[in-house]
């Protein structure tokens, strides 16, 4: 959760469209946020998906060249692999 709040605070344009969005699906405070209400929050989904994509990675830093997919990988070339 973390980091999709930190994506969010990042991208303040993104943060203003699922503000709106948001808004859209519950303009006042006592709106319930049902199921289905959820189900028509594609933004939400969008940023939910979009923070595990980029907070969920491994880095490295190779200790020695290598091959990856026929690919030459220097050494000391640092790596970043979704997970």
């Amino acid at each position: 959760m973390v980091g999709q709040l930190y994506c969010l605070a990042s991208n303040p344009d993104k943060q203003q469209k699922l503000y709106e969005e948001i808004m859209q699906l519950a303009p006042d405070k006592q709106s319930p946020i049902t199921y289905e209400v959820l189900q028509r929050a594609t933004y939400l989904k969008a940023c939910i998906k979009e923070g595990f994509r980029s907070v969920f990675t491994a880095r490295c830093t190779l200790v020695q060249s290598a091959v990856l997919r026929s690919h030459v990988v220097c050494l000391s070339v640092r790596l970043s692999v979704c997970l």
